[in-house]
Formats: C-alpha cells, structure tokens, sequence
C-alpha cells in the first residue's frame, strides 16, 4: 500500500499547487481561472523547449519560464482582459476563461509545434536519482513534487497572514472602494494575484509533465482535480483546497491498487474521481455568501431592451432571413462544401441548446456534448436495435436526454452557476471515462466500435443525401425554434427573465427559483438530445469519441461569438462551426489547423466587450438606423438609452 500512497501524494502534490494558483486569483479577482490548466501547459512548453530542446540548465529554464514568463502572461492577460471584467458577471467572467481555455493550448501547438511528447524532464536533473523513504524508493521528480507542494503550502498562507502585500489582498477582496479609500491600489493587487496565480499554475505544469507528458487534453483533464480541490475548500479555504487536493491524489493511486489495470474501471474510475468529488462537495457543503451569491448573466439589459422596442428585428427577420438563406445554399453548394452545410444544420441544433439554459437562463452547463452523445447512443439503440423508427427515436431520444439533464443539474442548481459549470463539467468527464466506453453503450451487437443508424426517412421521404438533411435539419431547427419562443412567452419565460435580472428579487415575488432553473436545463438537453440524434441520423453511425467533454467547450466559445441568447446566432454557428475547418483545410496549410479553434477561444474572450454577440450587435445596428430615420436628427444612441430605462422583457432570438 506505500507505494500507492506515495504515488497518490505526488500527484496531489501537483493537483494541490494548481489549486491554490486557482483559489488566490479567485480570492483577489473573483475569476475562476477555468484556463489554469492551459496556462500550465503554456508554461510547461516553454520550459520543455529551453531545457531539451535548446539545451539550457535546469535553473534558468525553470527561472525563466516559471518565474518570468509565467507571472508576465499573468500581468498581461489581467491589462488586456480580466480587469476590464471586474464590474462584469461571474457568466462573463467564466466564459471569458473558457475562451482562453480553448485557444491558448491551440496557440502553444501552433507555435511549438504539435507533436505530442510523452518523455518530457521536469526539475529534476537526468538520469532520475532515488532515495529510499519508509522502505520505499522514492525518484527525484517525485521529491521535486513533494517539496515543491510544501513550500506552497507554507508560503501562500504566511504570504496572506504576515506581510503587507497580504494585508492589502485581503482588505481589497474584503471591500475594493474603502481599500481605494485607505490607499490601497487595487488593480496593482489583482495583477500581482494574477501574476503570482499564473507561475504556480507553471509550476504545476513543469511538475505534471514527467507523469502525463505534454498532450493538451490530458493536461487538462488532469488539471480538472485542481478545480474539484478548489470546490472542496469553497474557492476560498486554502488549507480544504491543499487537503481536498492530496486526497484526490490518493484516492486516484489507491484506487488503481483495487480497480486493476485493465478493463473499462480501472481506467476510467481514476479520471473519474474529480465529479464524485465535487457531487460531494455541492451535497455537503452549506449555502454561504460565496457559493449562493447571485450575480447578473452574460445576457446585457440592452439587448432585451432593444427585442422589446423591435420585435421583429430580433424576433423573426434575423432567423427567417437565415434560414431561407441557408435553404438556398443547398442548391448553390456541392461535394464536401454541401455535407458541410448539411452538418452544420444539424450542429445549429445543438447550439440551439444554450439557448434556454445560458443565454435564457443565465446558467453556464459544460456537459452539453455529453447530452449529444446521450441522443445519438439513445437514438441509434431505439432505430437500430429494437426497430423504432428514426424520426420517433430522435424525439424519444431528446427526451430521455432531457430526464439525465435534469437528474445531473439536481445537485448543482442550489448553488452558484461556477459550481454548475464545475459540475457539469466532471460529469462530462465521467461519462467520457466511465460510461461512453462500455460495451453495452458505443458497442454494436457484432462488437465493433460505434452504433449504427439508419438514415432518417418521414412518411415515405428518404433523407439520405446532404440536400434533403439540409431541409430536413432546417425544419427541425425551426420546430425546435418555435418551441423556444412559445416557452419565453410563458410563465416559466416570464420566471426565467426574473431570475436572470435578479434572483434575490424573484424569490421575493414568489418564482420557484429551482423548479423554473430545473425546467430550463431539461429543456436544454432535450435540445442536445435531438442534436445528437439529428447527426448520427445524418452520419449513419455513432462514433462517441467525436464528443468528449472539451469539446463542448469549443461549441460554447462558438455560439458566445454569435450571440448566446440568438436563435439565429444558433444557426450561423452551426454553418460557422462547420465551414471554416473546411476552409481552412482546402485553402491553407495543414499547420495552420489548430487556427478556427483558436479563433472560436479569442472571440468568446471577446464577451468581455459584446455580451450579447455579433448577431445582437448586428440587431442595434439595424435598430439604430430605424431609429434615425423615424426620428430625424436625435442621435440613436440617446433613443435607445431611453428606451432602455423606461422598457421591459428580455430575450433574444
């Protein structure tokens, strides 16, 4: 048993230090630095390259990219984003930091080179020295680990207790205005916390590299049992967080001594351990100012000022014009440039479903490509399997989908929406690791991998060519559409629009705040369900491995640039998602593939200056011109402010 539990301390030594890099930029910023572990495999590549590949000693590499580049990419993301988002919503904020999630590692694979790296040094000198311990030899990278999580341990709190630096971060998350008033500059503090946050986050990237080499998915995967030790201490408690990390840690080694090393348990029960970790922590921790905190969404007062006044600007001009649009197109295009559009109809269903839950809602889910699976395994199972037909399987498969998204948001919803997103994210994780790769789910009956479908055909109509899926996704989309619309202009929309502009004040009128979020979140992964029934009808199979949970993270980076709450935001996402990998694959080098990914990061980074999207900003425009040329020579801006003070609803199409 030694050798597991020194194992599991090495890796919660790593888990502990990113964790805390976590807690003290949330602590100073109120930001959960969702790209922690992106930062970390930034730094680790840096570092990689100046030891093995340019050949540098240990000490300067290390000097350099923990201790220099890691805190000056600190300072820098804070000046050019994150300090613009201290007034912004905790939805703004952490979509923001998914944004960076997403395009910072595509940005590292584009600069270095993406080669994956499985035999990477860490701060230990090669050939590995071993020391025996307790009868067991211990590595020197191990040691490395070890001594750096104690060091952090004890630094971090004596920083905060004893010096005046820690003084000042306490009384400028405490109270920023009466910290300004006794002098203290706050922004200099955040910096600081972010410059400090991000050279712990190199510092466990450096160390994490020996054990999970320099692969970006594993990475953060990996990284995600920072975020469940930070759950564990609240995002606040230092020593829960450090604790809560070296328990996940020996929970992970232990638990390979018992499940093996073969089969589908002992290889996904270890990823796995972060969601039941962090079910645990939602379960048992109690309601506080911190987790039950409301804030306002990433959906800004004015677009649903503007959908008020404009009806059919945001109503149904904007998704009529692109759906005829798009209906056209498929008598224009062909060959692989078709099969994209048709995809990417069906991909305008799935972004359909952050409709109700993000943009309606104000809550941020991360499982939706896991609810696409779900459909697609359900809807293959129902067709193929026991003879459903396809169009009847798709809707038994969004609601079935619907029932899991309900049961999975059960625990999370009480709480703050980062807990929701941390939530669905480990859940995502679980499945990716427990549940999609087991024979009985992403297995057909002869025992090869992937599900087969038959193509969808409706009363006599065969959709099994790009052209009819084209119509085919387009009128299910616009159904879809529709349902949405009908649900805002009910009780439970008028409920969602209180609850979006203020919890508190909704609970006080006497909305079901639980009940009404419940419902939201079932509705969105019914839509992810028929999404994902919808494509595997299209594809004819169902290969699981194309949705894992990070995934999802680039779809919602993608339909935060096109307008979270847009109905018609959704669908040019979808054309978007799909058309330019194929424009860049057939007009550009093929090292320049991780280039859309990257894009999709920097524009949800973009939210911090356009909540509501280019199809909203596109909306002003027109509602602009509207007003300028009903109302002569007042300046539209003025109009649409005052509008803006005196109206009501919400909502964007």
């Amino acid at each position: 048993m030694t050798p597991y539990i020194i194992a599991g301390l090495v890796t919660g030594g790593v888990y502990a230090i990113s964790a805390l890099g976590m807690v003290f930029i949330y602590r100073a910023s109120k930001i959960f630095n969702f790209a922690q572990g992106a930062i970390g495999f930034f730094v680790a590549m840096v570092y990689y390259q100046l030891h093995a590949v340019q050949g540098w000693p240990i000490v300067p590499s290390a000097v350099l990219s923990i201790l220099v580049i890691a805190p000056a990419l600190g300072v820098f993301l804070w000046l050019v984003l994150f300090r613009h988002l201290t007034d912004a919503s905790a939805n703004v904020r952490l979509v923001a930091a998914i944004g960076l999630a997403v395009a910072l590692p595509q940005a590292t694979q584009l600069a270095f080179g993406a080669d994956l790296i499985y035999d990477a040094p860490g701060l230990a000198p090669r050939p590995l020295g071993t020391f025996e311990v307790g009868g067991v030899n211990l590595n020197t990278d191990q040691l490395a680990v070890m001594a750096a999580a104690v060091f952090v341990a004890i630094v971090i709190p004596a920083l905060l207790r004893f010096t005046g630096v820690g003084l000042e971060l306490r009384a400028s998350v405490d109270n920023r205005e009466l910290a300004s008033a006794a002098g203290i500059n706050s922004p200099a503090v955040s910096a600081g916390s972010w410059a400090f946050g991000c050279a712990l986050a190199g510092l466990a990237g450096v160390l994490l590299t020996p054990i999970a080499g320099l692969e970006p998915n594993h990475f953060t995967l990996l990284m995600i049992a920072g975020f469940a030790a930070a759950a564990v201490g609240g995002l606040w408690n230092l020593p829960l967080t450090f604790g809560g990390a070296i328990g996940i840690g020996l929970a992970e080694a232990i638990s390979t001594k018992y499940a093996g090393t073969s089969g589908i348990l002992s290889q996904g029960l270890r990823p796995s351990l972060p969601f039941f970790v962090l079910v645990a922590a939602l379960l048992l921790q109690r309601r506080s100012s911190i987790l039950s905190r409301v804030e306002p969404s990433a959906t800004s007062a004015r677009s649903g000022h503007i959908a008020r006044r404009y009806p059919l600007v945001r109503g149904w001009v904007l998704p009529g014009v692109g759906v005829a649009a798009v209906a056209a197109s498929a008598f224009v295009f062909s060959g692989d440039w078709l099969a994209a559009l048709a995809l990417g109809c069906g991909f305008a269903i799935v972004f359909l479903s952050f409709v109700p839950v993000t943009g309606d809602g104000g809550m941020i889910t991360l499982a939706q490509a896991s609810f696409v699976g779900i459909g697609a395994v359900t809807a293959a199972k129902l067709s193929a399997e026991h003879g459903v037909t396809p169009f009847v399987a798709v809707l038994c498969a969004g609601l079935f989908t619907g029932g899991v998204g309900l049961i999975v948001a059960l625990p999370a919803l009480r709480l703050s929406d980062i807990y929701l997103a941390l939530a669905t994210f480990s859940f995502g994780l679980f499945m990716d690791n427990l549940v999609f790769p087991m024979r009985s789910v992403s297995f057909d009956p002869s025992g090869l991998f992937g599900l087969t479908m038959p193509h969808l055909h409706l009363l006599g109509w065969n959709i099994d060519d790009n052209r009819s899926f084209v119509f085919a996704a387009l009128g299910v989309f616009v159904i879809l559409a529709l349902l949405i619309r009908l649900m805002r202009r009910s009780t439970l929309g008028l409920n969602l629009t209180a609850v979006r502009w203020s919890q508190n004040a909704a609970a006080t009128s006497g909305v079901p705040l639980v009940r009404t979020k419940l419902i939201s979140f079932a509705f969105s992964a019914f839509l992810a369900g028929i999404g994902g029934a919808m494509i595997a009808g299209y594809n004819g199979r169902v290969d699981i491995g194309n949705y894992p949970v990070l995934v999802g993270l680039v779809w919602l980076a993608v339909m935060t640039i096109f307008g979270i709450a847009s109905i018609a935001g959704a669908l040019v996402a979808g054309i978007v998602f799909t058309f330019m990998p194929q424009l860049f694959a057939q007009y550009l080098p093929a090292s320049w593939s991780q280039v859309p990914t990257i894009l999709f990061g920097l524009g949800a980074i973009g939210l911090a200056k356009e909540p509501d999207g280019i199809v909203a900003q596109v909306s002003r425009n027109i509602a602009a011109l509207r007003l300028k040329l009903r109302r002569g020579s007042t300046p539209p801006a003025v109009l649409v402010d005052r509008d803006a003070a005196v109206a009501g609803g919400t909502g964007s199409s």
